[in-house]
């Protein structure tokens, strides 16, 4: 009995110069950042005649010559503490929105101490903008700043 060994139909075939292989080189050439595969077709379109945008972008995504995908930024590490020490350390702002059946908007900002887990300040308005934001919290820090010299006198005597 014979014994035949299987062979690839691929494999019996003599190898097939690349016709694509100019395309690719001049392809390769005119590729650089912020060009797509269609301006480039445009640009290497004197030099090869009719060239089917399909074939271009083929061996564009081959050739890896699409932009590069920008990475994710990663943390670096904790740049604010994990948790506070003591009071008046780190203050959490929060926002809060929602609407009246009237339709009018209301904000509200809720300020807390992170250590004492004191809510500090709870402000609502139609209208919350960085200025009464700022000016909320200037007021707090003046308030608390009061209360801790009042405290501090007080237990020297």
């Amino acid at each position: 009995m014979l014994h035949y060994e299987f062979v690839p139909f691929h494999a019996l075939l003599a190898p097939v110069a690349d016709r694509n292989a100019q395309l690719r080189q001049r392809l390769r050439e005119v590729a650089r950042p912020g060009i797509g595969y269609r301006m480039a077709r445009a640009l290497v379109l004197p030099q090869f005649g009719v060239l089917n945008h399909k074939r271009v972008y083929g061996l564009w995504k081959q050739e890896r010559l699409a932009r590069k995908k920008t990475k994710k930024k990663r943390r670096t590490g904790a740049t604010v503490p994990l948790a506070a020490t003591r009071a008046n350390q780190v203050w959490c702002l929060d926002f809060c929105h929602d609407a009246c059946l009237n339709g009018s908007k209301l904000k509200v900002l809720a300020i807390k101490d992170e250590y004492t887990r004191e809510c500090l300040a709870l402000e609502a308005a139609t209208r919350l903008n960085s200025h009464s934001v700022r000016r909320i919290l200037q007021r707090l820090q003046e308030e608390r700043a009061r209360r801790t010299r009042g405290a501090g006198v007080s237990a020297l005597r």
